[in-house]
C-alpha cells in the first residue's frame, strides 16, 4: 500500500473546498469516490488559533512502547488507523514532567495516526508499528 500526500498551500478564508478521488495502478482504476468537502473559517486574531505545544514521538517506527514528549499536559490521547477508525483510547502514564509512555504493543503492524487534545488546541502525529 502506498500513501499519496499533497499540500495545497494556503485556503481562503469562508470558502467551501470540494474533493473526490480514484485510485489507478496497473491493473486499471477505480470509480470516483463520493464528494467531500470542508468549509474553511476566518480567525480575526491570532490569539484564536491558539499556540502549537512542542510535540516529540519516539521511537518511530514503535515496537511496544512510544514516547510522547510534550510542552504542555494533553487533555486526551487517542490512535486511529489509516482509515481513520479509531483503535485506542491512551491512558495517560506519566513518568515525569512532559513524558507520556504510551503501550502499541497490542497494535498490528502499519501506520497510525496519534491525536492529541490540549486546552487551546489539537495536534495529529503519525506513527508506524513494526
Amino acid at each position: 500500500m502506498s500513501v499519496l500526500t499533497s499540500t495545497i498551500g494556503l485556503l481562503t478564508g469562508s470558502t467551501t473546498y470540494y474533493w473526490r478521488v480514484k485510485a489507478e495502478n496497473s491493473v486499471g482504476s477505480s470509480p470516483y469516490s463520493d464528494v467531500w468537502s470542508f468549509t474553511t473559517e476566518v480567525n480575526s486574531s491570532i490569539e484564536e488559533l491558539g499556540t502549537a505545544e512542542v510535540v516529540a514521538i519516539y521511537p518511530n517506527p514503535v515496537s511496544d512502547f512510544l514516547n510522547l514528549k510534550c510542552s504542555a499536559t494533553p487533555q486526551s490521547i487517542m490512535v486511529f488507523d489509516m482509515q481513520g477508525a479509531e483503535v485506542a483510547e491512551v491512558e495517560k502514564v506519566q513518568l515525569e514532567e512532559g513524558l507520556t509512555v504510551i503501550k502499541t504493543s497490542s497494535l498490528s503492524s502499519g501506520l497510525y495516526i496519534l491525536s492529541l487534545e490540549f486546552s487551546n488546541n489539537s495536534q495529529t502525529l503519525r506513527f508506524a508499528k513494526d
